[in-house]
């Protein structure tokens, strides 16, 4: 290749990635580029904004550079949505490529009738066409599954499976992650056991936490509550005296960035306490300006690669970014990378004196603190486009609140929880007192069939551990990787406090309430 069709193709290259809002080559793409050229296979520990989608159209774009006829590569993505996204990104980084197409979950059957060289989707969604013979996997070289743990959370996960054991052996995977652990390990060494792994330093236990600086993580789904989390860290920092510097991506943020400082009442603050500014790379550059301690610095949105974060907030005093939701998990991967713990964005908040409500938002803020919620992101992340997040919230803590005060209203235990107890009285036959029956909520226990649990291991590990009695627990539904098990509504949070982090068969488990709690 001449060094003038390279320079262009490099142009071209970065126009497209400025396209998806990149301002640099993501590291991702950079550490890959060599593997795809090869065709082999990949394992990637990254989530939303780290560029993975970049890795997923340079290796389309690679393939298509063959004759053949049909569907040549295969994205499998938890939801639609998703699914959508990855296909518009790979539409503009594999420009040349054939049509890209994003699977409908209304028209399976139409599958046959486009002509496209990649198509993405919902593994649920296109295994009955493939079953179904309206759609053939034989001429398919590359599968890429992205998000592993969201894909189980969502049950898509046997359909991954069966696809995956379906396409022949010569074809290239990609699999991606947002964490390891040892299912995730097993997986890797039953499809991709030579694979390129990226970052390599991610492939092993995690850091134990608070191990680390802290960097402060605030998240919302608009840029108007993206920049009220950024007004209250100006409003504290000015109030106390200190410095504050914000760093943006583009100069089009930067002017928004001043302009609502300015609606705050803080414009006299820039230039004195207040610095808002490009991002080094942003600028061309390739390091950060020299932050004292006393400085605190926000990362105003995700820096996509990891040099780019410890140049914005490397020798910062105090450390915070303030991202979209589906972009947390992101700083919390590159947070580890750099040494530091990711800890909620601290909101500056009046002192409430207890009540029911103050205890629903204790509550709430324990599970934002404690819980991954990647899942649950992208199960709302249709209605947050459509109606806002307040709105959403709004309705969410209605439903909830209304099914937690039916559940915790006061109820006289079942006969087999009083006979436990000892304090049973005794009874006549025709006694019409008689025990109520529980509401149940499901708790997820993040042990499954692959680990060999059955029903009798969660009975005894839930009454040994949590001291509640059998009678409390119902409907036990053990699947692939996790299982659910019903309990008294009444005693759900001691369940998941009681369960959390023991070892059950060798495994130490997750527990928290399911999505869908009460049943």
């Amino acid at each position: 290749m001449s060094r003038n069709t390279e320079s262009s193709s490099e142009s071209r290259c970065a126009e497209h990635l400025a396209t998806l809002g990149y301002s640099t080559v993501p590291e991702i793409l950079l550490a890959t580029s060599t593997a795809i050229e090869r065709g082999r296979h990949l394992a990637l520990i990254a989530s939303a904004g780290s560029g993975k989608e970049c890795v997923y159209g340079a290796a389309v774009a690679h393939l298509d550079k063959t004759d053949a006829a049909g569907v040549r590569s295969l994205v499998l993505a938890p939801t639609r949505e998703v699914a959508l996204r990855i296909a518009a990104a790979i539409r503009i980084v594999a420009r040349d490529a054939s049509p890209v197409l994003a699977a409908n979950a209304g028209a399976p059957d139409g599958l046959l009738d486009v002509d496209a060289a990649c198509l993405t989707g919902q593994a649920s969604v296109l295994l009955p066409a493939v079953r179904a013979g309206r759609l053939s996997l034989g001429s398919v070289r590359l599968v890429v599954v992205d998000g592993v743990q969201t894909l189980e959370e969502l049950d898509e996960w046997p359909a991954v499976e069966a696809i995956l054991d379906t396409v022949e052996s010569v074809t290239m995977k990609i699999i991606v992650g947002d964490r390891w652990s040892e299912d995730f390990e097993r997986l890797l060494e039953r499809q991709v056991p030579r694979a390129k792994r990226w970052p390599e330093e991610a492939f092993a236990e995690p850091a134990a936490a608070d191990s680390g600086d802290p960097l402060y993580v605030g998240s919302a789904e608009s840029l108007v509550g993206r920049l009220d989390h950024l007004e209250n860290l100006a409003h504290g920092t000015a109030a106390d005296g200190g410095r504050l510097k914000v760093v943006c991506a583009s100069a089009d943020r930067v002017q928004q960035v001043l302009e609502r400082l300015a609606s705050a009442g803080l414009a006299d603050h820039v230039g004195t306490g207040i610095e808002v500014a490009l991002a080094p790379e942003a600028n061309g550059e390739t390091g950060g300006g020299a932050d004292d301690e006393a400085t605190t610095v926000v990362a105003f949105e995700a820096p996509v690669n990891l040099a780019d974060l410890t140049a914005a907030l490397g020798s910062a005093g105090s450390r915070f970014a303030v991202v979209l939701p589906r972009h947390v998990r992101h700083m919390e991967l590159m947070a580890e990378r750099a040494g530091w713990t990711v800890h909620p964005l601290p909101d500056r908040q009046v002192r409430e004196p207890p009540s029911s409500l103050v205890r629903f938002r204790d509550r709430i803020r324990r599970r934002l603190e404690s819980e991954n919620s990647a899942a649950d992101v992208l199960v709302l992340e249709p209605l947050l486009a459509e109606y806002g997040a307040t709105r959403v919230a709004a309705a969410l803590s209605g439903l909830l609140r209304s099914t937690v005060d039916v559940a915790s209203a006061p109820v006289r235990p079942w006969p087999d929880a009083e006979a436990a107890s000892g304090t049973v009285p005794s009874r006549k036959p025709g006694d019409e007192t008689r025990g109520t029956r529980p509401s149940w909520a499901r708790v997820y226990i993040g042990a499954g069939r692959r680990d060999d649990i059955r029903p009798g291991d969660l009975v005894g590990a839930i009454t040994g551990e949590t001291g509640i009695v059998g009678g409390q627990i119902g409907k036990i539904d053990i699947r692939g990787g996790f299982s659910l098990v019903d309990v008294d509504a009444q005693v759900l949070e001691q369940v998941v406090e009681g369960l959390n982090g023991v070892v059950i068969k060798g495994r130490t488990v997750a527990v928290r309430p399911d999505r869908e709690m009460f049943v």
